[in-house]
């Protein structure tokens, strides 16, 4: 135990230290004396903390282990994960008598799979991309026309403006406006706020694309409002909803729920369901609807993607969450997306 290099402590339920070995005390600079009664707690973030909790509350004889992954800082730009097996001791009562948990380092493998996630990312955007370009070209050619047709209307403007300000200076009053210029100030109005919405179109559009695309260095939760990242999600996967279905619909909850999250990878997940859904799908007559709600006690949030498509098969279905899993490797598929 000593001469180990994975840092090894023990623990009361309450999370006070009973012992902890000597690469347990120099991962967190502290005596062995120091160490022990200590809280752990007081030795790793608020947010470590939460998960180590959690870990420990999960714990019963049936399940007597468990795994969490700790953040626990940085060092020279790179976060420091720590992977804790926590091993829990009974009473014969059921009740938890104490607690054994080993750290292993796993920043590197941290490190490695952030790069996975994130090039999983950077292949979804790619196919977003070429849907995405329809999108953008829409917005911008209406801005072209009715640019042209702005410096159309300004020429009998300035002709007018200029005339009225002859006529005035002549006769001393403000002049008559004339049909021409009439007309052109009632559609001037509309169409530079159509040229102002469809510019907005894009600067959401192109905004959405940086933020999916960009890294995530998963350093914290943030809050999330869960009814803006669905919106944004579908605002991605338009393209592709259009081609695959005509009975697209969001029936988002009012109350506009927060959470604290990561938006990137819950967004990356969204469109990651939406993209599955739309391949699964027999017709463009099958639905797809999105939902959110709140729990009926109030304190959690649901999101619900529902399709008509075909299903997972129930071999498949078991291991959906695990890395590099999917059916679509020939098509281009990775199995990072969930």
């Amino acid at each position: 135990v000593e001469g180990g290099a994975d840092a090894m402590c023990r623990f009361l339920p309450d999370l006070s230290l009973l012992y902890a070995n000597a690469p347990f005390c120099r991962l967190f600079g502290l005596s062995r004396r120091a160490a022990v009664g200590k809280s752990l707690l007081s030795l790793i973030t608020l947010e470590a903390g939460r998960a180590v909790v959690d870990a420990v509350s999960a714990l019963s004889p049936k399940q007597p282990a468990g795994e969490v992954d700790l953040l626990l800082g940085y060092a020279d730009d790179r976060p420091r994960w720590l992977r804790l097996t926590v091993r829990g001791f009974f009473y014969r009562t059921g009740h938890l008598k104490d607690c054994q948990a080993v750290g292993a380092d796993v920043s590197d493998h941290k490190l490695a799979e952030d790069r996975f996630i994130h090039a999983s990312r950077l292949v979804s955007l790619g196919a977003l991309v070429s849907g995405v370009a329809h999108e953008v070209s829409n917005p911008n050619q209406a801005i072209a026309l009715n640019a042209r047709l702005c410096q159309d209307l300004w020429e009998p403007v300035a002709e007018a403006a200029a005339r009225l300000a002859q006529a005035a200076a002549m006769s001393g009053g403000p002049g008559a406006r004339g049909p021409t210029l009439a007309d052109a100030l009632a559609d001037m109005p509309a169409l530079l706020a159509d040229m102002a919405d469809c510019s907005g179109r894009i600067a959401d559009i192109v905004s959405e694309l940086k933020e999916f695309g960009s890294h995530d260095d998963g350093s914290g939760f943030a809050p999330v409002a869960v009814n803006d990242a669905v919106r944004a999600a579908a605002r991605l996967m338009r393209p592709t909803l259009k081609r695959s279905t005509r009975r697209f619909s969001l029936r988002l909850c009012r109350e506009g729920p927060v959470v604290l999250g990561r938006r990137q990878r819950l967004e990356q997940v969204l469109v990651n369901l939406l993209e599955n859904a739309c391949q699964a799908l027999p017709s463009q007559d099958a639905p797809i609807v999105v939902e959110t709600a709140l729990s009926p006690e109030g304190d959690a949030v649901r999101i619900l993607v529902r399709d008509a498509g075909t299903g997972i098969a129930p071999r498949d279905l078991r291991r959906v969450a695990e890395p590099f899993i999917t059916t679509r490797r020939g098509l281009g598929g990775t199995g990072l997306g969930l």
